[in-house]
């Protein structure tokens, strides 16, 4: 009895310790964990921070982010989590049947439930609708992609706890209006429900929240095909193969990835494109500036910008890409841009949302282009 208490003693202290000498001696080389992961600086010990208590909260908060074994227990909730319960342990993040992962937002657009009201989406079509018409008479164009939604692509794989009655919401009134109005539009819902049963490789990865690079290979053929109808110029045609991988590549395992499990996550065999130009043809640049949302990074992956040659991308209308740097090698974001410049400088305006940003479609480059126009 005596014995079995100074190994159930012996234990505990192991317990205790361990994750001490982890901390100080890194005995052990642990992974990092992957997705949107902020990392929590240590601080430096000043009399002020001891007195202010500002010390001790941060040193508490790097503690806590950074004690030994941390990331392998991080990866054991997960799991067990995964494993037991059906939780992702990811914000925002839902374990759908056959363990399809979704974002839970997608699943609440495609319910309709987070409709914004008639007038609300009307007034933004109005606004783009005289954007791409002032545009036009300036000899430019005006595009709109809608991005396709995971959870509208597979409703079969919703969970049911999640289910319920399907009602008009943001993106039929938005698809119906720009429809009504002419405005030229790419409706990637449509387009992939049209591919899907005759594509040999999943359009959505198992464990992505974004189309495949497979799937999104066939939206960035078809939309450089529409750019050069619009702009009367002959783009030339790439060469496209595919090549099958046994692991998921690029964003195909997004969420997969941020669940951080011990054992991972097998989508199976995903293909994916190579592209090539012929070398006796020459790209024909186009000056575009594409604003959306992280559905647009796939495109950058799949080297539209090097089709393009002179295209810009505004993510979420804030953040400028290629880099653009000005006084003192300062980065610009869009705020320190001349939208008039802009505009006038330029030919093509891409504006590529998914679904769960479509109320807000183009984000504050549809608020300034409208009153550059209108002065409203």
């Amino acid at each position: 009895m005596r014995g079995g208490r100074k190994y159930l003693l012996l234990f505990w202290l192991i317990v205790l310790i361990a994750p001490l000498l982890q901390s100080g001696f890194k005995v052990f080389k642990g992974g990092a964990l992957k997705g949107a992961i902020i990392p929590v600086p240590d601080v430096e010990f000043t009399l002020k921070g001891w007195f202010d208590g500002s010390y001790q909260q941060g040193k508490e908060e790097y503690l806590n982010e950074h004690f030994g074994f941390r990331n392998d227990l991080v990866r054991l909730h997960n799991q067990i989590n995964f494993s037991l319960f059906k939780i992702a342990s990811v914000r925002d993040a839902v374990v759908g049947k056959e363990n399809y992962l979704f974002e839970r937002k997608y699943i609440e657009e495609y319910y309709g439930r987070n409709f914004i009201g008639d007038s609300a989406i009307d007034r933004r079509i109005f606004m783009i609708q005289r954007i791409a018409d002032t545009l036009n008479s300036l000899n430019k164009k005006l595009i709109v992609v809608m991005s396709p939604s995971k959870a509208r692509f597979f409703p079969e794989y919703i969970p049911d706890s999640l289910r319920g009655p399907i009602v008009p919401g943001n993106y039929e009134k938005y698809a119906e209006g720009f429809s009504r109005t002419g405005i030229v539009t790419m409706d990637c819902n449509k387009y992939f429900a049209n591919l899907r049963d005759t594509c040999s490789y999943p359009l959505f990865a198992r464990y992505g929240i974004h189309w495949s690079l497979y799937g999104a290979s066939f939206v960035r053929d078809s939309l450089l095909t529409l750019i050069g109808r619009v702009t009367n110029k002959s783009l030339p045609r790439w060469d496209k193969q595919f090549y099958v991988s046994p692991t998921p590549l690029d964003t195909d395992n997004d969420l997969g990835d941020a669940m951080n499990l011990i054992v991972k996550l097998k989508p199976g065999p995903l293909a994916y494109p190579t592209y090539t130009l012929p070398e006796t043809v020459q790209p024909v640049p186009v000056r575009l500036i594409s604003v959306g949302d992280s559905f647009y990074w796939t495109m950058t992956s799949l080297k539209i910008h090097e089709a393009l040659v002179d295209d810009q991308f505004w993510y979420y209308n804030s953040e400028v890409w290629p880099p653009r740097f000005g006084a003192n090698n300062n980065r610009l974001t869009y705020a320190d841009l001349n939208i008039k410049d802009e505009i006038y400088n330029n030919e093509v305006f891409l504006l590529i949302c998914s679904e769960i940003n479509i109320s807000n479609i183009g984000f504050s480059f549809v608020d300034d282009a409208y009153k550059l126009f209108y002065g409203q």
